[in-house]
């Protein structure tokens, strides 16, 4: 389970729907940023069924593993060994 920082997360939204004026929130005529990361985030929307499905997670530990988007940018090597590791377990 990849977890990130929510605010890192929508500025990544905001960075992908600015360079792709094709992407799927330019086609509901939102008009600004808000209008378009509300949109993400609505119930039906992609970082909130993310959000819903990392909270789940939590309530099976053994059979997920958490890492945290940061370390795994800085530390590739290390975070893919502990998913290894983590696999290899069962």
């Amino acid at each position: 389970v990849l977890l990130r920082d929510l605010m890192d997360v929508l500025a990544s939204y905001m960075q992908w729907y600015t360079e792709n004026p094709n992407s799927f929130v330019n086609k509901y005529n939102c008009k600004n940023d808000e209008e378009k990361l509300g949109m993400t985030m609505n119930n039906n929307g992609a970082v909130a069924k993310a959000l819903e499905a990392i909270k789940n997670s939590f309530n099976y530990p053994d059979i997920c593993h958490f890492v945290k988007y940061d370390d795994l940018v800085t530390q590739p090597e290390q975070e893919f060994k502990k998913i290894y590791n983590f696999i290899t377990s069962w």
